[in-house]
């Protein structure tokens, strides 16, 4: 990863938060920024900016404590992650850069507040809780497992179901096809695998189309 100079972090600020760009003023919990770094190594990677307010002023921060908040939220997240942080100038202001390398090794997990270790996703300019068939996706990709698909009547009726009907939840599709919600969701892996099918994480859940 390269360094970025002030006028690149002053390039990103004014693209605004988004998918691969992330404002924090200061770091007071570090949970929430081991969910934004974790989400952003399981997406394409992604910057978080330490002491640029919401609307893209730079704040006046502690560069020092802020980097130590930074490495303690690391050492909530596993497996290890590839990032780079540099001590910018903005607006006359020091600011702290934290570029996340999108990774090879998913899933990649931050431990929450609860004591669990889960699985977020960066979805638009949001860290969105990863479900079970993401995941299972992540780990099979991962460990370069081949999907393979027996065309059964029941995956035949999953896919015809998906040609005709867009952006549908698990829950539904196991209810209109009358199908066991668990061997859906193993049926839906493989088919997402195999890129036939289409997930797309949101707050509200995960929905699923045909692919192309």
């Amino acid at each position: 990863m390269l360094s970025l100079d002030s006028q690149a972090v002053m390039n990103l600020i004014a693209q605004g938060e988004g998918e691969n760009l992330d404002f924090k003023h200061s770091i007071s919990n570090t949970y929430k920024i081991a969910r934004a770094i974790t989400a952003f190594a399981n997406h394409t990677g992604g910057t978080l900016l330490i002491g640029i307010k919401d609307n893209g002023k730079a704040a006046k921060i502690n560069c020092e404590e802020e980097i130590y908040m930074l490495e303690a939220a690391l050492e909530k997240c596993k497996p290890s992650i590839d990032y780079q942080i540099d001590e910018v100038a903005v607006d006359g202001k020091n600011i702290l850069c934290m570029q996340v390398q999108g990774g090879n090794n998913l899933p990649y997990l931050c431990l929450t507040e609860e004591g669990k270790w889960m699985a977020f996703v960066r979805v638009k300019d949001s860290n969105v809780l990863a479900n079970w068939v993401w995941l299972q996706v992540a780990k099979q990709k991962s460990r370069h497992v081949n999907f393979h698909l027996a065309y059964k009547e029941t995956e035949e009726q999953v896919l015809k179901f998906l040609n005709e009907n867009q952006s549908v939840t698990q829950k539904e599709i196991a209810r209109q096809l009358k199908i066991n919600f668990r061997r859906l969701g193993q049926i839906l892996v493989t088919l997402v695998g195999m890129g036939l099918v289409e997930m797309q994480l949101s707050k509200e859940g995960a929905y699923y189309s045909a692919a192309g």
